[in-house]
């Protein structure tokens, strides 16, 4: 059983006469889901910020190709790209008080789960790829170190690993594009 299907059975045994607060029980997993997601969002920021910085000084001097250097201006572009859109969307989730349980904040979150859904249906991958197109233009500055059999092999292994980042990306967004429709369909049915 998920944390929603949890808060959920401890909502639906309370008493319907009785006040209608929310039970302590469900208000303390209300802000206890609500900050591990939050806390989901301020890890994701701090991990893609140190890949930035780490990668642009380490690589930067480095890399001597102009392509190169182009690949992994696209590859930081995409990761602070996506920590804008991660900054976003901890500013417009913190913003919403989840122990409210009005008509207004339903309609508030409804269109946060909404966004966050189209979010991931199209610009998620776009990032993505445009990272791993980078990382193949970083790449070609291993030609001229490499035996013609070593960078052959570090190609086919490259595209293994972008097979397998781009499914497992896609995988993750799939499953987080159907949690928050289920969480859409549960808030208009209240």
């Amino acid at each position: 059983m998920n944390n929603f299907e949890n808060i959920q059975a401890i909502w639906d045994t309370q008493d319907v006469n009785t006040s209608s607060d929310v039970p302590q029980e469900l208000y303390d997993r209300i802000k206890k889901s609500n900050s591990i997601v939050n806390n989901k969002h301020i890890w994701t920021i701090i991990i893609l910020s140190v890949t930035v910085i780490v990668m642009g000084g380490g690589f930067g001097y480095i890399l001597n190709s102009l392509v190169a250097k182009l690949g992994l201006l696209i590859m930081e572009l995409a990761l602070i790209l996506r920590i804008i859109i991660e900054c976003y969307s901890y500013r417009k989730k913190k913003r919403l008080d989840v122990t409210e349980y009005t008509n207004l904040f339903q309609q508030r979150l409804i269109k946060f789960y909404e966004w966050r859904r189209k979010l991931h249906l199209s610009r998620t991958m776009y990032i993505v790829i445009a990272y791993v197109i980078g990382v193949g233009m970083m790449f070609l500055e291993f030609r001229h170190s490499l035996s013609s059999f070593w960078f052959n092999f570090f190609a086919i292994e490259f595209v293994v690993i972008a097979i397998v980042l781009i499914w497992f990306i896609r995988r993750h967004i799939n499953k987080e594009i159907k949690d928050l429709t289920e969480l859409i369909e549960s808030c208009n049915l209240n």
